[in-house]
Formats: C-alpha cells, structure tokens, sequence
C-alpha cells in the first residue's frame, strides 16, 4: 500500500502550480487515488486547502523532509477520472493555465468549496485517561462527541453555544477528541410530499365527526384530508397543499403528528427541465440522395474504432441538422454518448425542444445560466449514466460522458467556442483531444466554416 500523494493545491497561482508529497495516514490507505480531491494543510500556517490527488508513491521526493499528512478525502462523485486527469495537464501545457483553473472548467467547482469541521473521539486513548483530569464544563462536550462518534462544529456550536471553541481546544490538547475536515459536496435538492396514511374511509368518517377517538381541531384539517382522500394513491407535494388549501406548514404537520397523514422527502433532480417535450415516438428522417452519402460517410468514420474528424459543409437550409440527428441516432444505437456544442445564439427554446423532443429525458443541457444547484446535478446525472446526449454551450464539451462517441461542433467559425477566461482554451481543441482518447468522431458542420478547418478538410485531415 502506497504511503505518499503527489497534490496539487487548487488555489495555488501559477508560480506554485506544483505537486507536493503528502504523507498517507494509515487510515486512508486505499481510499486515495489519482484524480481524488484531498484536504490537506498547507503553508506556514497549515491552512486548510482542497487539492487534487495526481500521483501515489512509496517514497517522498526529499526522503529527508518531513511531510505533511492528508485530512481527509472527499469520496464523492466528483473525483476525476484518468481521461479528466490527461485532460487537466493537456490545458495546463497548452493554455498555459493552473491544474486549479482547468479542474474549475471541467467540473462545478462549487460542490468542492465547502470544508466541514468535526470532532471524533481519540481511540488510543486508553488506561492514561483516568490520569487526565476534565473540568465540569469541558466533561459533557466530551460525552457528547462520545456518544455520537462524530460531531460537525456546527452541531458542537448550536448545541453549546459560542464559547464551544475554547472547550474543544483543551479536549484535542489533552488528546481526548480528534478535530478533522471532510469535503462536502453540494446537497441535493429535497421537497416533502404528503398521502394519506389512513383509509379513506375511516378519513371520511373522521372528517364528519362519526369517529371519537379522533379530534380535528381546525375546518383547516378536515380540508387537507378531504384533499388528499380525492388524490388516494398520490404523493402531494407540500407546496401543492398549501396553495389548494389555504393551510400552513404547522398545520400540516399536526396531522402527521396524530398519524392521518404521512410525509416523505422527495429528491428533486434540477438538472431535468420539465418544460421541455417528452420524447414522442421519434419521426423518421427521411434524407435525400446527397444526404444519405454525408450520414453513411460519418456511419464509417464512427464505426471505424479510430479517433476521426468530419467537416459537414452546406449552405443553409441543405439539411445539416437532419443528417446530425440521423448520424447521433446511429451513435446512440452503438450504446454510446453524443455531446452536442451549440453557439450561445442558437442555443434557443426551439432548438431545445427538437432534440428534447427527439431523445426525451435522454438529454441534459448546460449553458452558463444555470444555477450551481442544477450545474451539480446535471454533472451527477452525465456521469452516472442517466443522459446520453449532452447539448450545450462551450463548456458542455467537458461533459463527463462515461463513453464517448462523438462530439459534433454546430456553426464551428464561431468566436464563442473561445473562452477569454482562464483557462482561454477553444471548444475544438478539447473535442480533439477527448475524441483522440475515445476513439470517437469529432463533427464539425457549417455553412461557412472557419479557414482553419476547411484547409484541413481539403488536405485530407479531415473527412470533407
């Protein structure tokens, strides 16, 4: 087992943009990997940072050096994959950007920016703790993190008010309780829902009064059972009974509490769009004979198990976008993900609602005005395999698709797949290199593309 982490520090400016040797605790062994986010101390000061895991060694780089040993590591669905990872250093080299800022263009940098305090118990504590002596107003905070195993600060701080801090200082002196950071991600986002936990018609017995041994104490209780009695089956939504039934979250709650009614929380998933269509069954694309020859071309190029490029040229309103819609069908058909990059002008309600009609809830959208909320679940959602075609703007092309099988670059002459931000990198540049790792079909299609790309296509670098 590996004892030493190479660790970028996130925050670190370009002169730092370093790997520093970290010691492993022997209680994370095994649970630290390249592309991991790590909580590690740093600097002078020790201050907490969040860096990201790129290398596990046997040995330090200065064995005479003393290292630092990981906090913590955060095990959520954020961690970087070895395609993330290659992607990360091919910006740093090309852009001339930190690790930092191409980690916070890849994923939403946010679900990585909250650090949480705890405090667990010392395990080797022992027979010495007879020997230690506890003042009367440090021994319950002591009892209290004992009890639980272990305590977030804000719990410590709620629980026993703001001079906690001093307490908890004499407690990790006295090496009685450990003080440790976790990584949390963003939270999902839940609602509660409500349904009737009593059959309807001991409900209605119980709303006209013919039961005894329960007693509705407002006209406001009787209106949410009625309510709920005509939905029978459904799950409402809180939201949904107190605008139906002019009521209170209080007086909602009085019923779970006699036990008529129950209630759950529900997840919401933000990054499905509900205004959007459906998928109906799809219609059939019917191409035209100079059509058919463009969508069997870039059939060939997908199938070939090698990484391509295409330049789909016709003037507008020659039917690009169907032959694009046959050949990401044939794409799906293999099992494999398809991310479609869109300038911020044509990524319209109208253009949406084609492909959302088209793939349904198979489609996850990313543009720069989603919240952080739906900017993490949306990135939840592509990586954990819950949508197969991702269509958005310049970021989308970093979309974590589990398997990648093309990435099509509509109005690619466009000056907005350049970012002005670091790290400055062009949307082109990472479909290149992200279809060079899947073997994937990288398509370019306009009606007046760039110099740049129709010179390749004529050499022969590109399929024309």
């Amino acid at each position: 087992m590996r004892e030493y982490a190479e660790i970028h520090i996130l925050k670190s400016p370009y002169h730092l943009d370093l790997p520093f040797d970290y010691f492993i605790p022997p209680h994370l062994r095994g649970c630290v990997c390249p592309g991991d986010f790590a909580v590690v101390p740093f600097g002078n000061g020790n201050k907490h940072e969040i860096g990201l895991v790129t290398l596990l060694k046997d040995a330090p780089e200065n064995p005479n050096k003393e290292c630092k040993p990981v906090i913590s590591v955060c095990d959520s669905i954020m961690s970087l994959g070895s395609e993330a990872m290659g992607l990360c250093f091919f910006m740093k080299e090309q852009t001339l950007c930190t690790l930092g800022d191409a980690v916070r263009a890849m994923i939403p940098i946010s679900a990585l920016t909250r650090l949480k305090e705890y405090y667990r118990p010392a395990k080797d504590v022992g027979e010495n703790e007879e020997n230690i002596h506890i003042d009367a107003s440090t021994l319950p905070i002591c009892d209290f993190i004992r009890a639980r195993g272990s305590v977030s600060f804000d719990l410590l701080k709620s629980s026993f008010g703001e001079d906690v801090r001093r307490q908890l200082k004499k407690l990790c002196d006295k090496k009685l309780i450990i003080r440790d950071f976790s990584l949390v991600s963003a939270s999902d986002k839940t609602e509660n829902v409500y349904s009737l936990a009593i059959e309807p018609r001991t409900c209605q017995r119980i709303i006209n009064g013919e039961d005894s041994s329960v007693k509705l104490r407002s006209e406001a209780h009787r209106t949410v059972l009625a309510f709920l009695a005509e939905r029978e089956g459904e799950d409402i939504t809180e939201k949904d009974i107190i605008l139906s039934c002019g009521v209170t979250k209080a007086q909602i709650r009085a019923l779970c509490d006699k036990k008529l009614i129950t209630g759950t929380e529900k997840k919401i998933d933000r990054s499905i769009i509900q205004s959007r269509p459906h998928a109906a069954s799809p219609k059939e694309i019917v191409l035209n004979e100079e059509q058919s020859a463009a969508f069997d071309t870039l059939c060939r190029l997908a199938d070939s198990g090698l990484p391509k490029a295409a330049l789909l040229h016709g003037v507008t309103g020659s039917g690009k976008t169907s032959v694009m819609m046959r050949t990401i069908d044939h794409v799906l058909s293999k099992g494999k993900g398809v991310i479609l990059l869109l300038p911020e002008i044509a990524l319209t309600p109208q253009t949406l609602d084609i492909f959302c009609g088209r793939y349904g809830d198979r489609v996850a959208i990313i543009h720069s005005g989603l919240s952080e909320g739906e900017r993490f679940d949306t990135f939840k959602r592509i990586k954990s395999g819950g949508a197969d075609v991702v269509i958005g703007t310049r970021s989308a092309v970093f979309a974590p698709l589990p398997d990648l099988g093309m990435i099509i670059i509509d109005e690619e002459q466009e000056h907005t797949y350049k970012s002005d931000m670091n790290p400055k990198y062009h949307a082109k540049d990472i479909a290149r290199y992200r279809c060079a790792e899947h073997n994937a079909l990288m398509l370019l299609a306009s009606a007046t593309p760039s110099f740049e790309s129709y010179h390749k296509a004529t050499e022969g670098v590109y399929t024309l």
